[in-house]
């Protein structure tokens, strides 16, 4: 399977933008805590910073691409990967990128 684990680490912020490549192409992602609802919310934008997707919830089991219907949204699929392979929580405020991975799977893997 190609798939890569996308680097994003709280370290105690409750919000962060980063630029990342998926398939090739560059992406601002946005990462925030939703106190009230208890999740990381993701906002995917292009490279300019115009957002594709806002404030889908990163949730164990969903694919917060899925239904996203914009031409400039990445290829492939974004999903959220319990490591310990339990997938009965979703990535509390200091679990994203440790206990919960951001994984990538490509578009070539996908078939598309």
């Amino acid at each position: 399977m190609s798939f890569s684990t996308v680097p994003c680490t709280p370290n105690g912020s409750s919000c962060w933008t980063q630029r990342t490549a998926l398939d090739g192409t560059d992406f601002v992602l946005r990462f925030d805590w939703s106190q009230r609802t208890g999740q990381w919310l993701l906002t995917v934008s292009d490279q300019d910073g115009v957002p594709i997707v806002s404030g889908r919830a990163l949730t164990t089991g969903t694919l917060p691409l899925r239904g996203v219907r914009d031409s400039r949204r990445p290829k492939g699929e974004l999903v959220i990967e319990d490591t310990t392979q339990k997938n009965t929580l979703d990535p509390a405020f200091d679990d994203l990128g440790g206990r919960f991975l951001l994984v990538y799977v490509d578009a070539a893997e996908l078939g598309r």
